[in-house]
């Protein structure tokens, strides 16, 4: 395990160090996944957008690949996250049922450099003053002679 270990390390190690880094293709995306392996192993990185902690023999390759991909200003993308609810909004209606919403924002983070934008949703409803509306009777006339308008002359 350990000499497979030091060549794989010793083999990745050649590929950064000889190689003349394209910032796009094949040789630069190849950088980018094995830089990803780094984060996933433990390596704390300095690139923007990026995470990771640890420590061991791989900090220095994947030093060697950070530093090769900071020369083409990468940055690990970053996936967004919602923040907190809003408050909810006045009902629609006074009364006879109306709904209400409150919504949310995908900045915490907002997605950046080909992160993954929120999935679930940013707005949600609910039902509000369903009490039925009061109903009025207008006023009617019991009689059916119209009431005058105009004054009369005499």
């Amino acid at each position: 395990f350990i000499l497979l270990t030091a060549v794989i390390v010793v083999t990745l190690f050649s590929f950064v160090t000889t190689a003349k880094v394209q910032c796009s293709g094949g040789k630069f995306n190849k950088l980018v996944r094995k830089h990803k392996k780094c984060l996933k192993a433990g390596f704390v990185s300095e690139l923007e957008g990026c995470s990771g902690e640890g420590e061991g023999e791989l900090d220095t390759l994947c030093s060697k690949i950070e530093k090769a991909l900071a020369g083409c200003d990468y940055k690990c993308p970053v996936n967004g996250k919602y923040g907190k609810w809003g408050k909810w909004s006045a009902c629609s209606m006074e009364c006879g049922g109306g709904i209400r919403s409150s919504t949310r924002v995908c900045d915490k983070p907002a997605p950046a450099w080909g992160g993954k934008d929120c999935k679930k949703k940013a707005v949600k409803t609910k039902k509000c003053n369903k009490k039925p509306c009061p109903t009025t009777t207008p006023p009617y006339s019991t009689s059916n002679t119209p009431s005058p308008t105009t004054p009369t002359m005499g």
